[in-house]
Formats: C-alpha cells, structure tokens, sequence
C-alpha cells in the first residue's frame, strides 16, 4: 500500500483533533525533499503520535487505580517520580481496569499475548528516531520504503487496539447480559409505584444493549428497551372478591448499569439507575383510585 493509501485508512482511526493535526504534521515531513533529516523527524512526529494517543486513552491516575497494576512491572523513574510506562499504557488502553486472570478464564481472552503484540509494534516507531549516519539523509528509495513501514506499523498499531476492544466488548456484553436482566427486576421503580398500588413485572425485553465505557473501576453499561408490567388496584384479597383490578402494560425504559471491575459480576447500585418512562400511560389515562 502507498503512503498516501495508507495515510488515508490512519486519518479515521486518529480521534483526537490534536492528534488529527500531529498527524497530517508529520505527513508533511515527508514531502519536504530538500530536508535531509525528512525521515527522522517523519519517524520521530509518528512515535510522538502514538505516545498522545497512549496517554489519553490510559490517562496516569486511573492507570494507578487498576487491580493490576503494579509499580515494580508497570512504572519507571521520571524525575524522582514512579510513573506508568508503556507497557501499562498499552494495558490500560485495551483492558482498563479489568483483571488478566477475569479475561483469561471468564472470557478467554489472553491479554498478555495480545499486549506483547501491540509492545512489538510500538517497537518499530523507535528504529528512525535516533540519528545515525544510516540514518541521516537516506535516499529517496530507502526513504519511501522506511515511510511505508512506519505508516504501515501505526495503522497496525491502530487497528488492534480497537479489534481487541472490540473482542473484549462482545465476550463481556455476553456476561453481563444476564445480570442486566436480573438487576432491571430487583429495581424499585417509582414512575410505575405512581400508578397503582401494586405491580409486578412480567417481562423484559432488551432492545439496544452496549457497553458504554471501561475504566479503571467501573464497567458502565446502557440498556433500552421495553418492560410488560401487571398493574393492580387493590390487595389480593380484593381482586379474589371482585373488588381489585389488573391492567396489563408495556412500558419503555433506560437504564444505566455500573459493574465493578474487580468483581465483573456485581454491580455498585449507587452508581446504576433503571427509569421507567410511563408517559404513555397518561396519554389515554384512567383513574381507578
């Protein structure tokens, strides 16, 4: 694949606007012929790429905060400080907060191998950057080949860690399908206790399911969908004797579910919420109080 081929499957995959224009910096390098360190400082700009892209994807603080980390593996000395280096950058950017042993035996996923593939690739983005005499002013043959590694390197780079995101996305979604289910019926839901005296839930249907955001503590996840509710005017002994009343009604609701990372299986309730929009209700409403 060409530079200027390769150049445009990166673009879309650079998020960030800062980003986005470190980019199309270092592209220019390229095309500056009469500069003889052209490569270096092409090579040196997309390493610089990387490392700003590292660094908000895996933010220092939360890096900390993970389970896994661990500051004899995970930091090196910056001025007097312990600070996360790449390894736990790369870590971070695919898993977050999640924990190796969970991925491996809950949801198959071997993340040492996978970030010793990214720590590969991160590899060759340092071949260029130090100058040496064969590496100072190479000619336009090399050039173009040196070019295309690099490029090469970062769209690889790149696409990885969204295809492990992306694996490890779908395997989760899958374990926590269920825990969704179960916590929308264990919620106490006032729009619906506004109704009637009684309810009681018959089913849920999830519509649009997604995992919204890791990090280094929570696991939020966003669910829509519609909740088919048996409303009831009365106690039991009431409806036995002719005096209650039951209405069957679907209602559409939201929620927002936070898991814990260290324990994927539970949720913090205080950081969840289940709404329950029964507006719709109310349009053709009934008093039976």
């Amino acid at each position: 694949m060409t530079p200027d081929k390769l150049a445009k499957e990166i673009e879309p995959l650079v998020e960030n606007e800062f980003c986005q224009r470190l980019f199309q910096a270092s592209i220019k390098n390229v095309k500056d012929f009469t500069n003889p360190l052209r490569v270096n400082n092409f090579s040196y700009s997309l390493r610089g790429l990387i490392d700003n892209m590292l660094a908000q994807l895996a933010p220092a603080d939360e890096i900390k905060k993970c389970i896994w980390f661990d500051d004899d593996v995970h930091t090196y000395e910056r001025n007097g400080i312990l600070v996360p280096n790449r390894l736990s950058q790369i870590k971070y950017a695919i898993q977050a907060g999640l924990d190796d042993e969970f991925l491996l035996t809950e949801l198959d996923i071997d993340i040492e191998a996978r970030v010793k593939k990214l720590l590969n690739v991160y590899s060759k983005f340092n071949k260029y950057t130090h100058i040496t005499e064969k590496t100072f002013d190479v000619s336009a043959v090399k050039a173009t080949v040196i070019i295309e590694e690099s490029l090469t390197a970062v769209l690889k780079f790149l696409r990885l860690i969204k295809e492990i995101k992306k694996e490890l996305y779908s395997n989760l979604e899958q374990k926590v399908f269920d825990t969704v289910r179960l916590q929308s019926t264990l919620e106490s839901v006032g729009s619906l206790d506004e109704i009637a005296s009684h309810y009681s839930i018959d089913s849920i249907y999830l519509e649009n399911f997604k995992i919204k955001s890791i990090d280094s503590t929570f696991i939020v996840v966003e669910a829509e969908g519609s909740i088919s509710v048996v409303h009831q005017w009365g106690s039991n002994a009431d409806l036995n004797n002719g005096d209650g009343l039951e209405i069957d009604h679907s209602h559409p609701f939201v929620s927002k579910i936070s898991f814990l990372c260290d324990d994927p299986k539970d949720w913090d309730m205080d950081e969840s919420s289940f709404e329950v929009d029964t507006s719709d209700w109310y349009d053709g409403y009934y008093d039976f109080s």
